[in-house]
């Protein structure tokens, strides 16, 4: 399955910088940058799904020690997501009474970033949606916030923490 990365509108602007070639993310990028943010920027394969379960919250240890098989390596969610663990508890928790107990880790392979951007014709979608198809594939078009973006782009983030995940994936861990 492919997934569409779109970019958030935000103050936070994210481009490409041509001297260090790399994504970056300002409040005040430089004047001839090419704001990226409301553009579908590139996509990846999303082969493999991990589903993480917990009953009374997060233990600090369980997050250092979850994987995700990346490229046959190891990568601990905590580093494959560039999340802390107070980051991941917030997200989780900070909508509900008694937190989410399961989230995902969608694991991102084969990034490709868009040369011609791709700006959408509907609404952006507030998380995720399926799409329809990319070439034979079904696809999915994810919203993500600028500095996640840049850093799924420069390829430092490998996991993508969500709270579902699309329909028909086998869990691994």
């Amino acid at each position: 399955m492919k997934v569409m990365i779109y970019v958030t509108k935000s103050q936070l602007k994210m481009f490409y910088d041509r001297t260090c070639k790399k994504f970056k993310t300002s409040l005040k990028p430089p004047y001839d940058a090419k704001i990226l943010n409301g553009f579908i920027v590139g996509y990846f394969d999303l082969n493999h799904v991990n589903k993480y379960e917990f009953d009374n919250g997060i233990d600090y240890n369980v997050v250092k020690t979850l994987y995700g098989a990346l490229n046959n390596r190891k990568v601990s969610l905590e580093d494959g997501s560039h999340l802390t663990y107070s980051q991941i508890e917030h997200y989780l928790f900070k909508d509900c009474e008694f937190g989410q107990k399961i989230f995902y880790g969608w694991i991102i392979e084969n990034l490709v970033v868009e040369k011609t951007l791709f700006r959408l014709s509907s609404v952006a979608p507030q998380d995720w949606r399926y799409s329809g198809h990319f070439g034979d594939e079904e696809s999915i078009l994810l919203s993500v916030q600028p500095q996640w973006a840049c850093m799924i782009l420069n390829g430092e983030k490998t996991i993508e923490v969500r709270k579902t995940c699309p329909k028909g994936f086998k869990y691994g861990k």
